[in-house]
């Protein structure tokens, strides 16, 4: 203190409360005035500077210097239900909107910063980020909310990055191009993509052999599990299944099939311009897919969607 006194400190890293990532109750926490566990909207944030990058749009720095652990800002919009974001996709593919701003709070909701939000939204990706998204509780409220944290030193002027850990559900291979990470880190791995192989074949059209039938089925490729090493295949008819491509034959139509891709036609098989039938339903739609969302797993928080800056 200015008087030399020593200004008294509650709640510091021993608190339980901080320990498990949840604020203290002003009106109850035992430290009182003194408490440093505070909610976002009751902590001092640091000076920053939202600037023009070379490459990737706008970008935030700081002014000042800031140790590990410092509290940065809240990430602050609209908080919407699965039913309200499904609804603002399917609106945001048919205006052909590449920009998207959202992250997952907690199951069924999400926060989407794309018209109500602040200078957490400009922050761009970093596959060796200085900052983390941190998920905290509010104990007054209940609720969840994001807050953006400082994971080592950051010096003067230095630009503000956290890993955006991006999962893509849908993107064509056109949108997934605007994913690809520009930070110059020296472990860049070259998309902001967290498991890029599942968009491996995304969007191909291909002709799976169902051998019960005797025919060539024709579909999309919505999707790709790394696990089990299986496409998901959009029917023409609307059906959904999940085929090992290694082990099942077919056939792709856009002329470039993939190594991975050998399993041999079975012998009098139809041609590729044969009339194909209806088939049964292996796997029927349950729920719509997202066309152009891409949410995603937020180190040690929430997940969230975001594209270059506008």
């Amino acid at each position: 203190m200015p008087d030399g006194t020593i200004q008294p400190i509650g709640c510091d890293s021993e608190c339980l409360n901080r320990l498990s990532f949840i604020h203290c109750d002003p009106r109850t926490c035992p430290c009182g005035q003194y408490c440093t566990n505070r909610p976002f909207h009751l902590l001092k944030a640091p000076e920053l500077d939202v600037f023009l990058t070379e490459n990737r749009g706008h970008g935030v720095r700081v002014m000042n210097k800031l140790p590990p652990g410092t509290f940065v800002m809240e990430y602050a919009g609209e908080v919407i239900d699965q039913a309200e974001l499904n609804r603002r996709m399917e609106a945001a593919r048919d205006s052909g909107e590449q920009h998207f701003y959202i992250m997952e709070m907690g199951p069924g909701l999400f926060i989407d910063a794309r018209r109500k939000g602040n200078y957490a939204r400009l922050l761009n990706s970093c596959c060796d980020p200085n900052c983390e998204t941190q998920k905290w509780r509010d104990a007054a409220t209940g609720e969840v909310r994001i807050g953006i944290f400082t994971r080592k030193e950051v010096h003067m002027s230095e630009e503000l990055t956290y890993d955006y850990m991006f999962e893509h559900y849908g993107l064509s291979t056109g949108l997934a191009q605007g994913f690809r990470c520009q930070c110059g880190a020296k472990n860049c791995r070259g998309t902001m993509d967290i498991n890029p192989e599942r968009r491996r074949d995304w969007g191909r059209r291909v002709e799976v052999f169902w051998e019960g039938d005797g025919v060539f089925y024709r579909g999309t490729v919505t999707g790709y599990s790394t696990s089990s090493g299986k496409h998901l295949i959009l029917y023409d008819d609307g059906d959904l299944e999940r085929v090992n491509l290694n082990q099942v034959p077919h056939r792709w139509l856009d002329g470039d099939a993939s190594p991975h891709s050998s399993a041999q036609l079975p012998s009098g098989s139809p041609a590729p311009n044969s009339k194909l039938g209806s088939r049964p339903s292996p796997l029927p739609v349950t729920q719509p897919l997202l066309p152009l969302a891409a949410i995603a797993e937020a180190a040690d928080s929430g997940s969230w969607s975001q594209t270059e800056q506008e």
